[in-house]
């Protein structure tokens, strides 16, 4: 197949994108989708390729209608060709998206798990995060499914400190979280999630299905990884500072921001961290009237 690939898809300037979209609707009726996106996938050291991916993508191109995004094929497609060209394949997602509404996505069931796959890896690169992952954002505000991988538990996952699934660096991904934080009220509650995520004690357990790394031909890439403490620190304190924002703010979402938090106060009741926020969390016991179960309960869990 992946000889049959190239001989549709040469390395010569005679190669055009209506060649590919001649022999599509046979590789569909031969039942070869599957086969041929597995094989489409390995050209990503083709810069032949890549153009053509390039006018699949366009405004007027195939790719260029939501209607083929959405779509079980198209989508299919989608998730093979972004290897090979990521950043074109993310501005058609992108225009895509753009023309769907929450309830729209969250309607869409056939598509969905290509969908989900396609932007966690443009989400694996740094460059291309700030503009991926609010897609993401958008199927988990949506969401549909209720496997592991869905699209939510991959936002989360992306807010690890650890197996994150990107390659960016920790500290800089919050700046999604607080852009989307003025979002919808759906997109915002995965948000806080998120944050509780993030401030997940660094001794984990940590762990993510694997796949995300690999690029085409390419050899697997390793995800960002903290070099020193304060890597660490400096996330953690952010991401503690927007939660203790949250839950004073009395909004809708400071119940959740209070239960994550207090999920994982253990995390700061260590001496990296405590005189750092160790007021602060006594001003956030005090604004909660000395309620706060979830903290109670996590503090005795680590003192047994």
């Amino acid at each position: 197949m992946l000889r049959l690939a190239n001989e549709e898809l040469p390395d010569q300037e005679s190669a055009t994108t209506s060649e590919l979209l001649r022999i599509l609707p046979e590789i569909e009726s031969n039942g070869l989708v599957d086969a041929f996106c597995s094989q489409l996938r390995l050209l990503d050291g083709s810069e032949n390729a890549k153009r053509i991916v390039q006018d699949l993508c366009a405004a007027n191109g195939p790719f260029g209608s939501a209607e083929v995004i959405f779509s079980k094929v198209g989508s299919k497609l989608l998730r093979s060709i972004v290897e090979i060209n990521p950043p074109v394949v993310l501005d058609a997602l992108s225009r895509a998206f753009s023309e769907r509404s929450l309830v729209e996505l969250g309607s869409f069931v056939e598509a969905r798990r290509n969908l989900v796959w396609t932007v966690e890896k443009l989400c694996w690169e740094a460059s291309l995060f700030p503009l991926a992952t609010p897609l993401l954002l958008r199927l988990a505000a949506s969401e549909n499914e209720t496997c592991a991988n869905n699209a939510t538990g991959q936002f989360l996952q992306l807010y690890q400190i650890f197996l994150s699934g990107t390659r960016r660096p920790a500290i800089a991904r919050l700046d999604v979280i607080k852009t989307s934080l003025a979002a919808s009220q759906s997109e915002q509650r995965v948000c806080v999630l998120a944050l509780g995520t993030a401030v997940k004690s660094a001794t984990g357990p940590y762990s993510r299905m694997g796949g995300v790394e690999t690029r085409g031909s390419q050899l697997p890439q390793s995800d960002w990884a903290p070099s020193t403490f304060q890597d660490i620190a400096d996330y953690q304190l952010d991401a503690f500072t927007m939660l203790r924002d949250i839950v004073l703010s009395n909004s809708p979402l400071s119940g959740l921001a209070t239960a994550e938090l207090g999920d994982h106060i253990r995390t700061f009741l260590t001496s990296d961290y405590l005189d750092k926020v160790g007021d602060e969390i006594v001003a956030l016991a005090r604004h909660l009237q000395g309620y706060w179960p979830k903290a109670r309960r996590s503090i005795e869990d680590m003192l047994q």
